[in-house]
């Protein structure tokens, strides 16, 4: 296994396959959504949880603090567009940056379906919106 100098960081034949990732591109698929979305983590990196690496943990408030000008950096670049939080955090730390955000479930721990349907309703929300735009 090699650093982070631009090699491979892992092993594995085949990437991990992350269950709550697995539902979020599957929703942004069925409404549409998947070739215009930008996703980032209000935390870019994965706080190790208690079973060690296959596990995480909600993140502390200084992991959040170091996250959120990464955070700030990426929506720069997207003046105007419509943010969405998955989960609690997500959605703390874009009311901490002054974001208008809509607040999703997070698909984990049996969130899926309420996921799955808060995004549906953003799409739609999203698809008036447009439809009622003049170009």
């Amino acid at each position: 296994m090699e650093g982070l100098d631009g090699g491979r960081i892992t092993d594995r034949n085949k990437p991990w396959s992350e269950p709550s990732a697995t539902i979020v591109w599957g929703a942004l698929h069925d409404n549409g959504l998947a070739e215009d979305a930008v996703m980032f983590n209000a935390i870019p990196w994965h706080p190790e949880g208690s079973r060690g690496i296959h596990s995480n943990r909600t993140p502390t408030p200084s992991e959040r603090a170091e996250g959120v000008q990464y955070l700030a950096m990426l929506l720069d670049i997207f003046p105007g567009i419509q943010v969405a939080a998955l989960g609690n955090t997500a959605s703390a730390t874009l009311t901490e940056l002054g974001i208008d955000h809509v607040k999703l479930r997070h698909p984990a721990n049996g969130g899926a379906t309420l996921f799955r349907n808060g995004l549906a309703a953003l799409n739609e929300k999203i698809q008036e919106t447009l439809r009622g735009s003049k170009f």
